[in-house]
């Protein structure tokens, strides 16, 4: 199949999701799929409560789920960086730690291994005072982390996934605007527009 054909598909799969959230693991199926990774997660964050009111996978066995949002998610490194941001910026692990800090953190080294996973690449699509609402494709230890070439293009490439869940504000479809991550961190359009201040 043709990456373009592939692309749209993927596009498609994100915006279904985005208005049925039982679709939403189709979408991160597909994301996941389009950048050749290992599984990728949406997670919604209350900043009140501190924990996670939303989580969707896809590629990643059922118990880490229960795992992760039971004991897991208050020890994930990740959450720290990714409050910090904007919508529409983007991590990855390298700006959290080197791999022998990652050999000493739990997160890093008792929860992924049991999944196989090792390295992500995220972006942060609603930071609200109430809510971190983050994508993040996850990586096995063979892929490696994310390399600055991948970044700034595959795995840069990340359709635009809505940042409510809620049907009633999905945003309308463009006309299959193809969404980049731009100079800086930050998510444009194909035609070069900024999604975010």
């Amino acid at each position: 199949m043709p990456q373009s054909d592939l692309f749209l598909q993927t596009i498609d799969a994100v915006y279904a999701g985005g208005l049925d959230t039982a679709l939403m693991p189709e979408a991160l199926k597909a994301t996941s799929f389009l950048l050749g990774s290992v599984g990728a997660t949406l997670e919604v964050i209350s900043k009140p409560q501190k924990r996670p009111i939303g989580f969707w996978s896809a590629g990643l066995p059922d118990v880490s789920r229960a795992q992760y949002i039971e004991h897991f998610a208050s020890l994930n490194p990740r959450i720290p960086l990714t409050l910090g941001q904007r919508a529409g910026d983007v991590a990855c692990d390298r700006q959290l730690f080197d791999e022998g800090q990652m050999k000493r953190d739990p997160f890093y080294s008792e929860f992924l291994p049991q999944l196989g996973l090792r390295y992500f690449v995220s972006i942060v699509l609603e930071q609200s005072a109430d809510t971190l609402a983050v994508v993040a494709v996850q990586r096995s230890r063979k892929q490696g982390h994310v390399e600055k070439r991948e970044n700034q293009s595959d795995a840069a490439s990340v359709p635009a996934l809505p940042a409510s869940l809620r049907p009633c504000d999905a945003p309308e479809r463009p006309e299959r605007s193809q969404w980049l991550v731009g100079e800086r961190g930050r998510m444009a359009d194909g035609r070069g527009f900024s999604s975010s201040g």
